[in-house]
């Protein structure tokens, strides 16, 4: 990014560099920008894409996922409509993401 950063602190870990991929996602499985600027992250279309997009990584990507949110309040409205039933009565995204990944 050529962003100079003053301190730097390393710590030795489990993970190995090869097993990581960090990457932005910019558009959800059908086809919703995944921005996170707030007034788009409050729409209930913006949190069922997002859920679908992580639920396609979780079923696609062995192992653990990392997921970071811009705010604690961005992951709790994010949490609160997954966990709701759409109108199709079929599982939530929290059932779908733990079918695949436990948490």
């Amino acid at each position: 990014l050529g962003i100079p950063f003053p301190h730097r602190l390393e710590n030795p870990h489990v993970i190995r560099a090869k097993q990581i991929l960090v990457g932005v996602v910019p558009s959800g499985p059908s086809g919703v920008e995944l921005t996170s600027k707030f007034t788009h992250r409050e729409t209930p279309q913006y949190k069922a894409e997002l859920g679908n997009a992580l639920v396609n990584v979780a079923r696609l990507v062995p192992q653990g996922v990392l997921v970071f949110f811009p705010s604690m309040a961005a992951l709790s409205g994010a949490a609160e409509q997954w966990g709701k039933r759409g109108s199709d009565g079929g599982p939530t995204v929290l059932e779908r993401l733990e079918k695949h990944k436990g948490f």
